[in-house]
């Protein structure tokens, strides 16, 4: 008999924390899943793991695939799974009991085709389970996302893919079929905004719940200043094409241009950092970036988005990219 939820999980390399997550969610109030170890080309360490776990719940299944990134890994794992429903998870981060049980009978309950969840970021060392093993709710949390019940419209969806978790696909349900026409895009490595925003745009009705029980990990390696150029390069092509999904299917010149000052945001945040900027001035790829947003991103238009200190930067790196880089540097010395 086939299970009701099939739980997605990514694996490369991730030795130290996998055990932590598949024990979190095999100790769900909610037993009817199955649990997919997408072994994306680890190590023989995590690899060896994956298939000790397997043996230890059979609700378990492994496949160990060469590595391909985690939208491979994603779509390889939707190939082989026999759930109504699908949630996927990080390896490195871990739940709470009540984290399949809230989105699935809410649901049946609602008739939903997609059930968001809250969810909480957390520091490695805030994990805490409870005597019969599960997962207890983080004292000291960095952050709380919480929702209010009750449905939302794919639009609004969409338009808050920026914030509060709307991009990220581990803190919902989704059911199967939504899957036969969206994948996972291979070859990007914004991926997870990508498919969220193809699947709130095919889906019938989506459900919000209050409960809060995905612990988002944060590490060093979480941080912004670690983001990769490629991945910026990417984060700027999906805003500008959201930006034309808004104005020709939606008809909203707001959003449109929101989502082309969201684009202009991710490049001043991450590439014109101070940690950044002398490498990329030497880098192609980093004008390449900057034309793209010049050629896109009017001033005029951003400044309602950006708010004054990121409108200032703007106007400055977009006039005087040599000024911007001065002025930057000096700013560092000084702190």
């Amino acid at each position: 008999m086939s299970p009701t939820i099939s739980v997605i999980i990514p694996v490369y390399n991730s030795e130290l924390y996998l055990e932590r997550c598949v024990n979190s969610i095999l100790r769900q109030n909610f037993s009817d899943f199955e649990l997919l170890l997408i072994d994306d080309g680890s190590t023989l360490p995590c690899a060896k793991l994956c298939d000790t776990l397997a043996k230890q719940d059979p609700r378990i299944r492994v496949f160990h695939t060469m590595n391909g990134g985690t939208s491979t890994a994603r779509n390889y794992g939707l190939a082989h799974a026999a759930g109504q429903y699908i949630a996927f998870a990080d390896s490195d981060d871990y739940v709470l009991k009540n984290w399949l049980s809230a989105m699935y009978y809410t649901a049946i309950q609602e008739h939903a085709d997609i059930v968001k969840s809250g969810f909480y970021e957390v520091n490695n060392d805030d994990y805490q389970e409870m005597p019969d093993g599960s997962v207890t709710k983080p004292e000291n949390y960095l952050n709380i996302i919480q929702y209010s019940n009750g449905d939302i419209s794919g639009f609004y969806f969409l338009k808050n893919l920026a914030s509060s978790g709307f991009g990220s696909v581990w803190n919902q349900l989704v059911k199967r079929e939504l899957f036969d026409s969206c994948k996972f895009p291979d070859g990007h490595l914004a991926e997870d905004v990508r498919i969220c925003s193809e699947l709130c745009q095919v889906a019938k009705k989506i459900t919000c719940i209050d409960a809060v029980a995905y612990c988002y990990v944060q590490h060093a390696t979480s941080q912004l200043h670690l983001v990769s150029e490629d991945f910026v390069a990417d984060n700027i092509a999906f805003w500008l094409e959201l930006a034309d999904v808004f104005l020709h299917k939606y008809h909203c010149k707001e959003r449109y241009h929101f989502a082309k000052a969201y684009a202009a945001l991710g490049f001043l945040a991450h590439s014109c950092s101070s940690a950044r900027i002398n490498q990329n001035f030497e880098d192609p790829a980093f004008w390449h970036k900057l034309e793209q947003i010049k050629h896109n991103v009017p001033l005029w238009r951003s400044y309602r988005y950006l708010g004054p200190r990121l409108s200032l930067q703007f106007t400055i790196l977009k006039f005087s990219p040599a000024l911007y880089k001065t002025l930057i540097n000096l700013v560092k010395s000084n702190d």
